[in-house]
């Protein structure tokens, strides 16, 4: 995970501009989350949401935001989180499985 957290910065850095740029700090905090660096993965995610919120990565982004949340301890973020993920793309598989986790906190 941390060769591809290297590839995807480098990628990032030459080509910043691309439509494909979001995709990259996608799999950057998917990488994070792997290698349970929750605060890192959760600042790559937001930093998707906040600059890319048509990517048809953010309701996976905003999702892995709140089980990096909850992976935490932060229980009140993590539903306010999945909470959002409800709200905002209702349609989604994400929307279905924060619903799920949701029951559990």
């Amino acid at each position: 995970y941390e060769k591809a957290i290297e590839g995807f910065r480098l990628y990032l850095e030459n080509c910043p501009k691309h439509s494909s740029a979001e995709n990259a700090y996608y799999w950057i905090g998917e990488s994070y989350y792997s290698l349970e660096k929750y605060v890192d993965a959760i600042n790559e995610f937001k930093y998707l949401i906040d600059n890319f919120k048509s990517s048809v990565n953010a309701s996976r982004a905003m999702y892995k935001m709140a089980r990096s949340q909850q992976e935490l301890g932060k229980t009140s973020e993590a539903k306010a989180t999945f909470q959002r993920v409800i709200d905002e793309y209702p349609e989604t598989l994400e929307a279905s499985q924060a619903k799920e986790r949701l029951k559990d906190l």
